[in-house]
C-alpha cells in the first residue's frame, strides 16, 4: 500500500502553490529608448502617403506612423541608404480595413533616399 500511495504523490505533484516570481536585482536598469538625434548618422525626411489616408507603415518592420506622416530614416553622405541592411531597408504598407493588400517598397544599400512614397491602397494583389 504504500509503494502505490508513493506513486501517487510522485505522478501527481505536490498540491503546494508556486512561489512568488523573485523581483529584479537592484542593479537592472531597462534598455535605452532610440532616439534619432542620439545617432551620429544623418537622418532623411520622407513623406509617405496613401490613397485611401490611413495606412499603417513599418520601416524595416517597425511601426513609424499612419499615412499621411513624416518619417526619418538613417542615411549616408548624399541621401543614400547606408549598407548598414544586407537585404535592404524595407517601407511596408499594410492592408485597411476596407481591403487591399499589402504592399513593401524596397530599396538597396547605395539607393538614393526618396523624399515622398506613395501607396495606393485600392490595388489588390492575388
Amino acid at each position: 500500500m504504500g509503494v502505490a500511495t508513493g506513486f501517487v504523490a510522485l505522478a501527481f505533484g505536490c498540491a503546494s502553490p508556486e512561489p512568488p516570481p523573485s523581483p529584479a536585482p537592484a542593479s537592472y536598469s531597462p534598455p535605452p529608448i532610440y532616439s534619432p538625434a542620439d545617432d551620429p548618422q544623418p537622418h532623411y525626411t520622407i513623406l509617405v502617403e496613401s490613397s485611401p489616408p490611413g495606412a499603417r507603415i513599418e520601416f524595416n518592420d517597425a511601426f513609424v506612423g499612419m499615412t499621411p506622416c513624416r518619417i526619418r530614416v538613417p542615411g549616408g553622405v548624399g541621401r543614400k541608404f547606408s549598407s548598414g541592411k544586407i537585404l535592404g531597408h524595407d517601407f511596408k504598407a499594410l492592408p485597411l480595413p476596407s481591403g487591399g493588400s499589402t504592399q513593401i517598397k524596397r530599396f538597396d544599400a547605395g539607393s538614393d533616399i526618396p523624399e515622398h512614397l506613395f501607396f495606393d491602397m485600392r490595388l489588390s494583389y492575388r
